[in-house]
């Protein structure tokens, strides 16, 4: 566990922002065809139908867990991107079963998403008087 602690330090890295900024560029652009889209949708196992493209990548180590997400329904989309750093790893054993849960309750239950966005501006805007 040492030496994976050290390799996942050496990976390479990026925010969760730029991670979602990524998917969503990937699914909005007009730089990919819709064949190119549809190759995108290949690659993450995921699939189109119509009006309908949902996308999603995941990976872990150890002690990171990453799950970024693209859909897009109709006109609307939403991208999401989530990493977890657990140096114990105490955490990320809960967290590992219950993720899908979330990421699919998130995209299927409106109510449910509205809660978990007005929670996490609620936390920005603690943290930004914490901060201050």
């Amino acid at each position: 566990m040492k030496i994976q602690s050290e390799l996942t330090k050496r990976f390479p890295s990026s925010t969760t922002s730029e991670y979602a900024q990524l998917m969503n560029l990937i699914g909005n652009s007009d730089r990919l065809s819709l064949e190119e889209k549809d190759l995108v949708d290949n690659i993450l196992n995921s699939f189109s139908a119509t009006n309908k493209r949902q996308w999603y990548k995941g990976g872990s180590t150890a002690f990171v867990l990453t799950s970024a997400m693209y859909i897009q329904i109709e006109k609307e989309t939403l991208a999401l991107s989530v990493f977890i750093r657990d140096e114990k790893r105490l955490d990320l054993l809960w967290i590992e079963r219950v993720i899908h849960d979330f990421l699919r309750s998130l995209i299927k239950d409106n109510a449910f998403r509205e809660q978990v966005i007005q929670r996490l501006e609620d936390n920005q805007q603690s943290e930004k008087v914490v901060n201050v």
